[in-house]
């Protein structure tokens, strides 16, 4: 979105900032020796005054990563390391603007969101910085009930206060029922190939997998040839992708342009 609206190219923080520079053997606590990447900060060469904008912000940690990570990136601190390659180590009236939502989870073991901590910048980073909340809403009708959920919430997070709240059900955009009926609803719902679907959001990873399993189950029930499935209702063999399946990347790759995050459709399968 970024590089539509400024016609300029858009990259991810780490593809922008650093580059691979080794891998290494290295024995960890446990005394067993495993592979280390490690990528060094890249020299900034850009001439001109720049504007770095920084999306999705409410995630950068300025928490040091275990040196002994399989992956290490700079300093190991991402915060420290996007303001030095933007704004200390060179010589031109560079600037950062960070957006994000301080109301989302914020980094791991972060108390708070520091990319939009303004104390923290100035205090921690020797930053004149400002800070500024968009309040107005551009992209949902203002009378849509889960906006008007997220709203309340966002003030409870501004209060500090966590006492007391109820959430919209049974309304033109929420409606309140139980899984059984919200797994009929998704299955009934989903078309194969398709990245247009239904998306169920779970409160775990183990409940995202055992969701994820069953439901896939059903979907694929339609293309199931097993003989000892033809009774069932589901299919008990779904080891295997399936075409048209939609599956989701869980890390970067340079290599490929692929970015955490990114969905695909399988469209073929070799054997």
């Amino acid at each position: 979105v970024i590089s539509l609206k400024t016609n300029k190219e858009a990259k991810t923080i780490h593809k922008h900032i650093y580059k691979q520079d080794k891998i290494v053997k290295f024995t960890s606590d446990d005394k067993t020796t495993n592979l280390k990447t490690s990528f060094s900060l890249n020299q900034n060469l850009c001439e001109l005054d720049t504007i770095y904008l920084i999306d999705e912000a409410s995630m950068i940690s300025d928490i040091t990563t275990n040196i002994n990570s399989a992956l290490f990136y700079g300093s190991g601190n991402l915060l420290n390391d996007i303001i030095n390659f933007t704004i200390k180590n060179n010589s031109y009236n560079n600037k950062i603007i960070f957006i994000g939502d301080q109301a989302q989870l914020p980094p791991i073991n972060c108390n708070t969101s520091p990319a939009l901590n303004k104390v923290i910048l100035k205090n921690r980073y020797k930053l004149k910085a400002n800070h500024y909340t968009m309040r107005d809403i551009v992209r949902q009708d203002k009378n849509n009930e889960i906006l008007k959920d997220a709203n309340f919430l966002r003030n409870q997070i501004e209060l500090n206060k966590f006492t007391n709240y109820t959430i919209s059900t049974n309304s033109t955009n929420c409606k309140q029922m139980n899984y059984f009926e919200l797994e009929k609803h998704f299955v009934e719902n989903y078309k194969i190939g398709s990245f247009n679907n239904p998306i169920m959001i779970t409160h775990s990873n183990f409940s995202s997998r055992f969701k994820n399993e069953w439901i896939r189950k059903k979907i694929f029930k339609k293309r199931c040839s097993h003989l000892e499935c033809k009774t069932q209702e589901y299919c008990k063999n779904t080891d295997l992708l399936y075409l048209g399946e939609n599956l989701i990347s869980v890390q970067n790759s340079l290599k490929f342009d692929i970015l955490n995050g990114d969905n695909f459709i399988v469209k073929e399968i070799l054997n």
